[in-house]
């Protein structure tokens, strides 16, 4: 049996849910009833995400090179005699590996002019389980696939794609 407070809990996180879904359904009704594109809204986003990267572009430099550094030193703590184990030495490797590829990676941000599979789904009117069948099928290739993470990116323009293929998708015969 469920924990009262926790049903509570669940079924007010659900209601926050579909209040969100519902406000961003009005917000791209309201964009197409004023005549404009929802995707103008994705270009406005754009031009602030530019604008923040050149911002943070020197943060980010000195985490990468923070990570390098401390890559440096796992690997240099490797080759000292510490008495440390061999699995406590292997340890050490795999994340000086896994430091040195996040400071060599392009981040795990959202590349700028790219839409996350949650967002495209939502902007296309499908499920991000469609975009990633699609995607297996070979029907609908993400724009970019992130190198250590393989999470997928879309750009806006993939949603006239998407719309051409359900509008070319035979509809079932009702009975």
């Amino acid at each position: 049996m469920q924990n009262p407070e926790k049903a509570a809990a669940q079924e007010a996180y659900l209601h926050e849910v579909e209040l969100q879904r519902q406000e961003e359904q009005r917000q791209v009704d309201a964009a197409i009833a004023a005549g404009r594109s929802p995707l103008a809204d994705a270009e406005d986003l754009q031009r602030w995400a530019e604008a923040a990267t050149a911002a943070l572009a020197p943060i980010a430099e000195a985490a990468t090179r923070r990570l390098q550094s401390l890559a440096a030193e796992l690997e240099q703590a490797d080759a000292e005699p510490l008495g440390l184990s061999t699995g406590q030495r292997q340890i050490l490797r795999r994340t000086a590996q896994r430091l040195r590829s996040w400071a060599d990676a392009e981040g795990n941000a959202t590349p700028i002019g790219y839409l996350t599979r949650a967002q495209f789904a939502r902007l296309a009117q499908v499920s991000a389980n469609t975009l990633v069948k699609w995607h297996t099928a070979g029907s609908l290739v993400p724009a970019y696939t992130h190198p250590l993470t393989h999470y997928r990116y879309y750009k806006p323009e993939q949603v006239a794609e998407v719309r051409g293929a359900r509008q070319r998708k035979p509809r079932k015969a009702a009975k």
